[in-house]
């Protein structure tokens, strides 16, 4: 009990405290989730009491400050007949108010990091179990496609760079063309296992198309800018990169079907003009045809459908452009 202003509205006989000689250890939480907090009232010369919290989840990885400043404050005393030095001691553990208002720029910096921190681990969580197919791995994905790129100075940069551009230009363009279409009722069927099926059709289908060509112009600009007569090294690298996917999951009648079209496609290729001439036509048609939309909506979107990889692999050739330094 806290004493009352007016002492006839206090019963003699219950014990009594002074507000701010009161502290609050709390576990809050679910079992999997616990929080310990410790709460304090701080009565200030004017006004209502101020409440004031510090607190600490599993998710807390940077616990200096927990340690060296709130903790240490509420060290038991060495003089335990020294109440006031150990009260004036443990209270001043408690520096933040609770869900206090932000006033400056450095309360700002440290509610933001706390915030992101938690998101962090959210994040890290949901990544934990969802599927490969689940919205976070996507994103990642494409967080990948856009992040700064080292210069390309030899034949294993050039396999690394193929093989990252296609896969996102396939993914990418895939999902985006089912979202648009599908609206709302997209992640509704990712419940559906035709339906994860025949995305994973159309997936590694338009996959070894997307390589085939970011293989063919990446080469035929090489010819043509760097002098580079060693063709035969795109078939070892096509082969390879389709190999390591047999091993991401790839079906081996797929991987086999990439590597007779490579070949056949190979034999034909003017390198002196494939790269200036509408180069990634077939992967554009390769996701128009594999997509897993009815036919009758498809023929509606023909065009839109193109120009949306036509134009991510614009983006493509003008990054390949900067990076190439052979």
């Amino acid at each position: 009990m806290v004493p009352k202003n007016r002492a006839s509205s206090q019963s003699s006989s219950q014990p009594t405290w002074n507000l701010d000689d009161l502290l609050f250890v709390s576990l809050l939480g679910e079992e999997k989730n616990r929080q310990v907090c410790f709460s304090h009232f701080k009565e200030p010369e004017e006004g209502l009491p101020i409440f004031q919290t510090f607190s600490w989840d599993e998710t807390e990885t940077h616990l200096y400050y927990l340690k060296k400043f709130n903790l240490e404050s509420l060290r038991w005393p060495g003089d335990v007949n020294n109440a006031d030095d150990w009260k004036s001691n443990w209270s001043s553990a408690f520096t933040v108010s609770h869900n206090q208002v932000i006033k400056n720029s450095k309360e700002l910096s440290v509610e933001l990091a706390k915030i992101a921190k938690s998101i962090r681990y959210t994040v890290d969580e949901i990544y934990k179990y969802e599927s490969e197919k689940g919205h976070y791995h996507n994103l990642l994905a494409m967080f990948k496609g856009i992040l700064p790129k080292k210069k390309i100075k030899n034949f294993l940069d050039l396999e690394q760079f193929i093989q990252k551009k296609s896969a996102w230009v396939t993914q990418v363009t895939l999902y985006n063309y089912l979202k648009t279409r599908m609206g709302t009722k997209y992640v509704l069927h990712f419940d559906n296992d035709v339906f994860i099926d025949s995305i994973n059709l159309a997936k590694w289908n338009i996959y070894i198309i997307s390589l085939q060509d970011l293989t063919f112009f990446t080469f035929s600009y090489i010819h043509n800018n760097f002098n580079l007569n060693d063709f035969e090294k795109s078939k070892r690298i096509y082969e390879t990169i389709i190999d390591e996917e047999i091993k991401n999951g790839m079906p081996e009648d797929i991987a086999a079907h990439g590597k007779k079209t490579f070949f056949e496609r190979y034999e034909k290729i003017d390198w002196k003009k494939y790269y200036n001439s509408l180069p990634f036509n077939p992967s554009a048609l390769a996701l128009y045809k594999w997509a897993p939309i009815a036919e009758e909506l498809k023929t509606l979107d023909r065009k839109i459908v193109l120009n949306s990889m036509i134009l991510k692999w614009d983006n493509i050739k003008d990054e390949f452009i900067k990076l190439i330094k052979f």
